[in-house]
């Protein structure tokens, strides 16, 4: 048994609660409750019900290129102003 030191605690303490959310997230009642909201499954695909009633395209986006690291630093440094 690992024992965490003071300055850990909080640390571990956000990872445990990240962890707790994420698995609730991934539950089927929570599945069902974000996409009849409106959200996609991990697969892209679109509440049919959701897509006709907002009139939205049921097919994915198109994924965007990730951006290079130089295009990242220029957006971070852009924000030091």
């Amino acid at each position: 048994m690992a024992t965490l030191t003071a300055s850990c605690q909080p640390r571990a303490r956000r990872r445990d609660a990240a962890e707790a959310f994420q698995a609730a997230l991934g539950t089927r009642s929570a599945r069902s409750t974000l996409q009849r909201a409106g959200f996609r499954t991990p697969d892209g695909a679109l509440n049919t019900a959701y897509a006709g009633e907002y009139k939205i395209p049921p097919k994915p986006p198109k994924s965007l290129r990730l951006p290079t690291r130089k295009e990242i630093d220029k957006a971070l440094t852009s924000w030091k102003t």
